[in-house]
């Protein structure tokens, strides 16, 4: 039996490994294929029979070469057979469905998104989500698609869309719809939901589908609402002064049958529902009527005016109800009539703004009906919260329930201008209530009348003049604040000066403000928008041999300083250590008057101790030039200037570093001619002198005055800027190899080297 099963392997492995497989049979139709199906299926069973009624008897099977062989090709056609029925079967189905027309299988309305349960009405304040399941033939890739949703009653479409819509995924079974929001549905409504589908061949089938948006709307009879006292049952009055119970009563008509709902709800002085006082009935409706009761303690509620409310609505349909409501006010122990801000001890100024130097007068009316825990008057800043004043008026509150005010004047110096301040009042009753209000307010300064053009040309200066306002007392204070600008002050009269404007740029904005304080210390203000409007610059000519630099705006002498501003000289670093040395070695402050030209300083007695008057003594330094007439027979005449540095490092000196630098000046038909700098450097025991200038000449006299302003107001830009082989700080020159070993004598020309050299070593 053993060696029969071993055969019988081998020979049904031998069979299915070389036997081929059975073509399946081509099938041009459907008939043909179900034909052909029931063929195979009859073939199957059969099969299937004889295997398992062979393998009943197989202990008894004799090893014959037939039985393996039927045994054999039954076990290898089974598989085969199977395969073929399960393909045709995939390939009937398909046939199937490929004939199958554009159809819609169902359609429904509910209240959740992508939900399969249908309602027939949809619940009040939800949104109706509308959908259709259809079958898309397997050969089309879209269908056209109109859906329409009309009230029937008014005939108004709600709805009215076409779409095409794609295939989505390979069933064929297709699902879509669309969402209606509430407020496009009206309550109690019926509506119908009417869809077209068209097919690729301009078929077209419909559906309609009928759905209702919430109840319809019940009529409700009004609400009797009463109030009264809850220890007296007098009736309640609107203005309630002391401490009592209240208790409100309603008789609430019902229908005959339905769920109802009452609600009492009290809404507050800010018209909003307190929370913490509501009541909520829920009831079935039975006809006749029903009373319900709500009440509320006034000491516990703030001074205001309220409202009891209570109202009457059936369940799921809102617009069924009705309402009925009491008012009434809460006097709390003090009402605040009104806060009076004034200049004076009467009257209210109802802008709130009062002027500088006004005294403010500050007022709280009211009426006390009772006594006060605490009441406190505060002034605060609007922005910040700085408190400018507070006071505690508890003490001065008068209870007899008459109208009373409590006042406060406060100094000319206690707020400050032009800011916004709050005035506010407080005061705490016995219950632990809270009475405030408040009211914002300003102090001006007064506004001042100022003289001056709107539009300056750089470099021209412009006169302005300011006049007080009325009722101002002199002497007058005077502080300019100017803005891309340089005032000059005049020095007998304070309510006149200059101003010029400076800019290379075509306009620049600029503004002045002034600020006067009279001898009262009342104080006006004022303030200028202006425009600094620049020239058109003019190049200058190129002569052979001379140096040629960038001019300025014409007339301008500080154009070239990129918007120098007053002062700023004090934080150049030359300018310091030389007013440092100054001081140490002298006692007393650099002269900035040392850096000018013999021209500029003859005659004058006094020293120029500011950049202002620096400024001043250029301006006259450049007219006396510009007015001296130079005949030259080869055209204009050159102008040049000679700046230079000196400095020193000497052990017995407090101070090691810059010594001075200077400026001359003049004018000459030809360019200068020899070397354009010079170095010099000379020792002496121990210590060392050096000296570097440069020489400057141009056809221009506006350029090299320009030069000479910054050499003078800022050495160290100049330098940067014009002699860039210059060095940044004063340090001790190297490559010198020439000084006497005996150092005998202070010889100017103990060290001299080549000037090819210098720039290199020496600096």
């Amino acid at each position: 039996m053993r060696n029969f099963c071993i055969k019988f392997l081998s020979l049904v492995f031998l069979l299915l490994c070389s036997l081929p497989i059975a073509s399946q049979a081509e099938v041009l139709d459907s008939e043909q294929l179900a034909k052909r199906l029931t063929e195979l299926r009859l073939e199957y069973n059969r099969i299937d029979t004889d295997i398992t009624r062979m393998s009943r008897f197989m202990d008894s099977v004799k090893e014959e070469r037939a039985s393996i062989d039927t045994l054999a090709k039954f076990l290898y056609r089974l598989p085969v057979v199977a395969k073929e029925i399960e393909n045709l079967s995939r390939k009937a189905e398909a046939l199937s469905l490929k004939g199958k027309a554009l159809a819609i299988s169902r359609m429904w309305a509910t209240d959740t998104l992508k939900s399969s349960e249908a309602l027939a009405v949809i619940p009040e304040g939800e949104a109706a989500y509308l959908y259709l399941n259809f079958d898309m033939p397997t050969q089309s890739e879209t269908v056209d698609m109109v859906f329409t949703v009309t009230d029937l009653k008014s005939g108004e479409k709600v709805v009215a869309l076409n779409r095409t819509r794609p295939r989505k995924g390979e069933k064929n079974t297709q699902r879509t719809g669309i969402k209606i929001e509430t407020g496009d549905l009206q309550l109690g409504a019926s509506y119908e939901w009417q869809v077209e589908l068209i097919a690729d061949n301009g078929k077209t089938i419909s559906e309609k589908l009928r759905f209702d948006y919430g109840q319809p709307l019940i009529p409700l009879e009004a609400i009797t609402l009463t109030a009264s006292q809850g220890d007296t049952g007098q009736p309640l009055d609107t203005d309630i002064t002391d401490d009592l119970s209240m208790k409100f009563e309603a008789k609430v008509p019902l229908i005959e049958a339905g769920e109802g709902e009452i609600t009492w709800q009290l809404i507050g002085p800010d018209k909003h529902p307190v929370e913490s006082a509501k009541k909520v009935e829920s009831f079935s409706e039975t006809g006749g009527s029903k009373t319900s009761h709500f009440e509320l303690q006034s000491q516990v509620l703030p001074p205001g005016q309220y409202a009891v409310s209570v109202t009457h609505v059936l369940k799921g349909n809102s617009k069924s109800k009705t309402e009925a409501a009491f008012t009434f006010n809460v006097l709390g122990a003090v009402t605040v009539h009104k806060l009076a801000v004034s200049n004076t001890k009467k009257g209210d100024i109802t802008s709130g703004t009062l002027k500088a130097g006004d005294l403010p007068h500050l007022f709280v009316h009211y009426t006390a009906l009772k006594p006060v825990k605490m009441g406190s008057l505060r002034i605060y800043d609007a922005k910040s919260g700085k408190d400018y004043y507070t006071s505690d008026i508890t003490q001065r509150v008068k209870v007899d329930r008459q109208p009373h005010r409590i006042g406060t004047r406060l100094g000319a110096d206690v707020l400050p201008l032009d800011r916004e301040v709050v005035f506010e009042v407080r005061f705490n009753d016995m219950n632990g209530n809270e009475i405030a209000d408040k009211r914002a307010f300003r102090i001006n300064r007064h506004k001042l009348n100022v003289k001056l053009v709107k539009q300056l040309k750089s470099g021209k200066d412009y006169q302005f003049s300011i006049t007080p306002p009325a009722g101002f007392i002199s002497p007058y204070s005077v502080k300019h604040t100017p803005q891309n600008l340089l005032v000059h002050e005049s020095r007998n009269d304070p309510l006149k000066g200059y101003v010029t404007g400076i800019t290379e740029e075509k306009e620049k904005s600029a503004g002045l403000k002034i600020e006067l304080t009279d001898a009262n210390g009342q104080v006006a203000v004022a303030y200028r928008k202006l425009v600094v409007m620049g020239l058109v610059q003019k190049q200058p000519m190129k002569q052979p041999g001379a140096i040629t630099t960038q001019k300025s705006v014409s007339g301008d002498l500080f154009a070239s300083l990129w918007g120098y501003r007053e002062g700023d000289y004090l934080n150049d670093p030359i300018i310091k250590q030389l007013d440092d040395r100054y001081r140490k070695e002298f006692g007393g402050a650099y002269n900035f008057d040392n850096c000018l030209p013999v021209i500029a300083r003859h005659g004058e007695d006094s020293d120029i101790d500011s950049d202002r008057l620096l400024m001043g003594k250029l301006k006259t330094l450049r007219k006396k030039i510009t007015k001296r007439k130079t005949k030259c027979s080869n055209g204009e005449p050159y102008y040049k200037m000679k700046f230079s540095l000196q400095w020193n490092d000497f052990p017995q000196k407090p101070i090691s570093g810059y010594k001075d630098y200077s400026i001359s000046y003049g004018a000459g038909c030809r360019p200068a001619k020899g070397r354009e700098h010079q170095h010099r450097y000379v020792e002496y025991d121990g210590g060392y002198y050096a000296e570097f200038s440069k020489t400057f000449t141009s056809d221009d006299a506006d350029s090299v005055m320009d030069m000479m302003v910054m050499s003078c107001l800022a050495p160290s830009r100049f330098l940067k800027k014009y002699i860039p082989e210059a060095p940044a700080r004063a340090v001790r020159p190297m490559g010198c190899t020439s000084v006497p070993e005996d150092r005998a004598g202070f010889n100017s020309y103990s060290c001299r080297m080549p000037i090819s050299e210098l720039p290199r070593k020496l600096w």
